[in-house]
């Protein structure tokens, strides 16, 4: 390899994904159903052509001509039920056997309960809290 074929290896830029699969995964759903008009949606990801996809994506945005993709993080979670454990076993023997894909998957835990600061005694919100999602 001559010094500029070096160069050039050297200043290629690096693109890693970091995915958070729930966000991810209900946010698809989510517009999925709204343009089909079909409740409850769940949109199948191909998980083999969708990093790469995000990847070339990014360096397209970014103006990137030459890019080296450095693989894929995969941050979720799954509940302690059979359900959720379906889930993770998908997560952690299927999901993280994909080159390219690690998976980071956590056991969900109960949130605290909220506390007055003052008296520090326990608050029972009146109504549950709205996540608020940016439509972007």
């Amino acid at each position: 390899m001559d010094a500029e074929a070096a160069v050039q290896a050297l200043s290629r830029s690096r693109i890693k994904v970091f995915v958070d699969y729930w966000n991810l995964q209900l946010s698809i759903n989510e517009r999925v159903s709204e343009a089909t008009g079909v409740p409850d949606s769940r949109f199948p990801i191909d998980w083999i052509k969708f990093p790469g996809w995000v990847a070339a994506k990014v360096a397209e945005v970014a103006g990137i001509d030459h890019f080296s993709y450095e693989g894929t993080i995969v941050y979720c979670s799954s509940d302690i039920n059979p359900e959720g454990v379906k889930f993770r076993n998908w997560a952690e023997n299927w999901l993280n056997r994909r080159p390219g894909i690690q998976v980071q998957c956590r056991a969900r835990k109960p949130r605290s309960r909220l506390h007055c600061p003052t008296c520090n005694g326990n608050v029972i919100p009146a109504v549950r809290p709205v996540r608020i999602r940016s439509v972007a």
